[in-house]
């Protein structure tokens, strides 16, 4: 457990405390037919690698899943607002549109803006409180 930095006998920083950020995460899951999955997912992944030069890209990570129901999990993380603002306005978000389109239902599209971040100490301070309660 020490590894984890959760051992009581040492004090240990893992980050500074909370921090204030903006972050953007655009969550989208696509309910694609089994037959163009594949598709969906190879144009997901050419988007995914042209925004790799982007500076304000922080990441974008794809999920495909056929059970208990058939779709992709398309999440993209961004520095600030303005820059997500400007990648929906881009010729390339085209491409995450015509992904989406291959959806044989109503995609779920959630955009979340994050301005605070917590670390380890949450951790510390929530673990701390149990261990003590446990204790009395």
């Amino acid at each position: 457990m020490s590894q984890l930095g959760l051992n009581s006998r040492r004090s240990r920083t893992w980050h500074s405390s909370s921090v204030w950020v903006c972050v953007v995460f655009s969550v989208m899951k696509f309910f694609i037919p089994a037959n163009r999955r594949a598709e969906a997912a190879e144009i997901l992944r050419s988007v995914q690698e042209r925004l790799g030069i982007h500076p304000e890209y922080l990441g974008a990570w794809i999920q495909e899943r056929d059970h208990p129901c058939s779709h992709i999990v398309y999440v993209e993380q961004w520095r600030s607002e303005e820059a997500i603002y400007e990648h929906i306005r881009s010729a390339l978000y085209r491409y995450v549109l015509s992904a989406m389109d291959f959806s044989s239902q109503a995609p779920e599209v959630a955009f979340y803006f994050v301005s605070h971040i917590k670390g380890m100490e949450l951790i510390h301070s929530l673990r701390g409180k149990q261990a003590t309660a446990t204790a009395s």
